[in-house]
């Protein structure tokens, strides 16, 4: 027996699904700020990056691979209301903080998720030339495409109901 759907019921099932796919199925994503970056710093200055993290993201890791000649440095990493704070010249915490470090390899488990921008200081206290690597990796999902399928399945239904409420009048 064969089974006969018509072109509506098709186009509402298959938005739903890919619209309920991507708002509930994670997409890992890897941003490679730097790679083998040679960076020069002047004495009592700093460097920093910024990393965006978006909304709903998770497993959030920051990999760095520092090498530094001609001093120590320091590295914070800063959430944006601490970043503020640091421009105001206000006391602040750092998310992360490492001081006096000449060589740093590690991997940085954000935990609980942050959601926005994020800075990542590097703060010397000689001339130094930094060699670093940095990599940022997370799940995240596709809300807005997600979000854009449903309201067109929503729209198809609205109105394949109304060709249905049409047709019994």
């Amino acid at each position: 027996m064969q089974i006969k759907i018509n072109w509506k019921k098709f186009f509402i099932i298959f938005f739903s699904i890919i619209g309920l796919g991507l708002l509930f199925t994670p997409f890992p994503k890897t941003i490679i700020v730097w790679e083998k970056a040679e960076v020069n710093i002047l004495k009592e200055s700093y460097d920093l990056d910024i990393v965006t993290f978006p909304w709903r993201s998770f497993n959030q890791e920051i990999i760095i691979n520092l090498n530094i000649t001609g001093g120590n440095l320091t590295l914070q990493i800063l959430e944006p209301i601490e970043n503020w704070k640091r421009e105001q010249g206000e006391p602040y915490d750092t998310y992360f903080k490492r001081t006096n470090i000449t060589e740093l390899n590690t991997t940085i488990l954000l935990d609980p998720p942050l959601q926005g921008l994020i800075e990542i200081v590097y703060i010397v206290d000689e001339d130094s030339t930094i060699y670093k690597n940095l990599e940022v990796n997370y799940y995240f999902y596709y809300n807005n495409y997600g979000i854009f399928f449903l309201s067109i399945a929503i729209i198809l239904i609205s109105y394949y109901i109304y060709q249905r409420y049409k047709r019994t009048l």
